[in-house]
C-alpha cells in the first residue's frame, strides 16, 4: 500500500519487553529519554511480568514511561505493549539495548523514505564487549557482526509467494531492534504467543514474508547490545527452542532453511552425530554438565550440553524417521508451489 507524503514527525511508540532486569532496563530508558527526536512525538512503553518491575518503574521514573504488566513470554509482553501503543509507528526494543541519540529518528526516517505501509525496518545492534565479556558473548558478537554484514549486503527484500524463501531468516526481526507500522502489525495479529520465548521473531518474519512485506536495514538505527545471557541460561533454553523449532518446521516447511537443524539434514557426518545424541542425549547432557561445573562459562562444553539437550528434547516430540522426513517436507514445500497464507 502506497502512502502519501507524511508530515514529520510521526508519533512513535517504543515498546520494551522486560523481566527482572532492573539495571538493563534503566539503561535503555535513560538512553531513550535523551533522543534527538522531539520528546512530545514519542512514548516509551515498558511491558513487564508480575515481578515487581512495574512498581519499581513507577516509583523511580514516574509517568514519563507507560507501564503494562503481561503474563507469559516475550511474545505476550510485546503484544501487551502493542495493544496500548498510541504511535503510528512502533519500535520493539529489547531491554539489553542502549540506543544512540538518533535511534528513534533513524527508524522514523527509514519509514518515511520508503513511503509504503507494509515495511519492517531492522536496526543495527552490535554487541558491546569488555574485559569481563565471556566466551559466549565474544562468540555471539562475531555471529551478530556476520548477520548484520550479510543483511546490509543483500538487496532490498520483499516477501512473496515465489521469492527466495531462504531469505526469511534475514527478513525476520532478529536482535530485538525493529520497527513496523502499528496498524498492519495489529492486523497481522502481533506476535504468536504459542512461541513462549524462542522463535517468536522468526515466526513473525515468516508471516510478514507471506503477507508481502518489504524488509529494510538501517545501520543508523543503532542500539548497542549489552548481553546478559550466560552459558547456563543458553543451555536452559535448549528444550523450549527444540519444541518451537518443530512447531515452526511443521507450520512453515518452506522456511525451514532458517532453522539450525536444517543443515544437519544435509550433512551425513552431522546426522550420524545427532543419531548418537538422539539415543543418549540425556546422559550425554549430564556428563557435559559435570564437566562444565568447574568452568561454567566454557563455550565448547556449553555448546555440547546444549546440543545434547536439544536432541533429547526433539526425541521427546518426534521419532528419528520423522525428523529425517523434515528434509523431504522442506524440499516439497520449496519446489515452486505457492505459499499458503494458512500454515
Amino acid at each position: 500500500m502506497e502512502l502519501k507524503a507524511l508530515e514529520q514527525p510521526v508519533f512513535v511508540s517504543v515498546v520494551i519487553p522486560t523481566h527482572n532486569r532492573r539495571t538493563s532496563l534503566f539503561r535503555v530508558v535513560k538512553a531513550l529519554r535523551t533522543q534527538e527526536y522531539p520528546a512530545h512525538r514519542y512514548e516509551i512503553i515498558v511491558s513487564c511480568g508480575p515481578d515487581g518491575t512495574a512498581k519499581m518503574v513507577r516509583a523511580e521514573i514516574g509517568d514519563q514511561v507507560r507501564v503494562i504488566e503481561a503474563t507469559g513470554g516475550s511474545a505476550s509482553a510485546r503484544n501487551a505493549g502493542l495493544g496500548i501503543a498510541r504511535g503510528e509507528l512502533v519500535i520493539f526494543l529489547d531491554d539489553d539495548m542502549e540506543p544512540t541519540r538518533s535511534f528513534v529518528q533513524a527508524h522514523a526516517e527509514a519509514h518515511l523514505r520508503a513511503q509504503i505501509m507494509n515495511l519492517i525496518v531492522s536496526g543495527y545492534s552490535p554487541v558491546v564487549l569488555g574485559p569481563d565479556s565471556t566466551p559466549l558473548h565474544q562468540y555471539l558478537a562475531h555471529a551478530y557482526d556476520d548477520y548484520f554484514r550479510e543483511l546490509e549486503n543483500v538487496p532490498a527484500l520483499r516477501g512473496h509467494a515465489q521469492g527466495d524463501r531462504r531469505q526469511v531468516r534475514l527478513a525476520s526481526p532478529l536482535g530485538g531492534n525493529f520497527s513496523i507500522r502499528t496498524t498492519p502489525m495489529r492486523e497481522l495479529g502481533g506476535f504468536n504467543e504459542t512461541y513462549m520465548s524462542a522463535r517468536d521473531d522468526l515466526e513473525l518474519g515468516a508471516r510478514l514474508w507471506q503477507a508481502g512485506f518489504r524488509f529494510a536495514f538501517s545501520r543508523q538505527a543503532r542500539a548497542n547490545m549489552h548481553l546478559c545471557l550466560t552459558a547456563e541460561e543458553l543451555v536452559r533454553r535448549a528444550a523450549e527452542r527444540a519444541r518451537n523449532d518443530v512447531q515452526f518446521a511443521r507450520a512453515y516447511p518452506w522456511a525451514m532453511a532458517s532453522l539450525p537443524f536444517y543443515r544437519v539434514l544435509y550433512d551425513q557426518a552431522a546426522l550420524r552425530r545427532w543419531w548418537l545424541l538422539w539415543k543418549v542425549g540425556k546422559p550425554a547432557a549430564s556428563i557435559f554438565r559435570l564437566l562444565r561445573y568447574p568452568v561454567p562459562e566454557n563455550l565448547r562444553l556449553a555448546q555440547w550440553e546444549y546440543t545434547a539437550t536439544y536432541c533429547h528434547s526433539l526425541r521427546e516430540i518426534l521419532r528419528w524417521n520423522e525428523f529425517r522426513a523434515f528434509r523431504e517436507a522442506a524440499e516439497r514445500a520449496s519446489s515452486g508451489g505457492p505459499v499458503s497464507d494458512k500454515p
